[in-house]
């Protein structure tokens, strides 16, 4: 059967008592180890416990500042998010603007062309009356 340090300190004292038997000075020299490798495991123990609420109330401060750094990468992805959304209008109407200004430079181009030929069949005609001796 196993008891821990300070059971066996108790049952030990508690035996003393019992059997009312003398005390000798080996048998204090055990019972005052036996209290002073409780009382040392004790303070490792504290110690540990210690140790151990540091290490969490450190993770729990870690935990916080990653969760405001998550926090504010999010806040940056939205806005960069709308930068680009807007960026895309942007794009989409300057397209837009230069499909129309594409249209006219092609109407232009027509109307220019066909100007061309009325230009051409009227120096021709023009040419060819000139030309013709009556």
């Amino acid at each position: 059967m196993r008891f821990s340090v300070m059971a066996c300190l108790v049952l030990s004292v508690e035996d003393v008592r019992m059997d009312e038997r003398v005390v000798t000075t080996a048998d204090l020299l055990d019972v005052w180890r036996d209290a002073t490798r409780a009382a040392e495991l004790a303070q490792r123990l504290a110690q540990v416990a210690v140790q151990v609420a540091e290490d969490a109330e450190a993770g729990v401060i870690a935990s916080e500042e990653i969760a405001q750094l998550a926090e504010r990468a999010a806040a940056a992805a939205a806005a960069a998010a709308a930068s680009a959304r807007a960026a895309a209008g942007t794009a989409k109407a300057g397209a837009e603007m230069r499909r129309s200004q594409v249209s006219n430079a092609q109407e232009t181009e027509a109307t220019a062309r066909e100007t061309e030929t009325d230009a051409r069949d009227q120096f021709h005609l023009t040419d060819d009356e000139a030309e013709v001796p009556a």
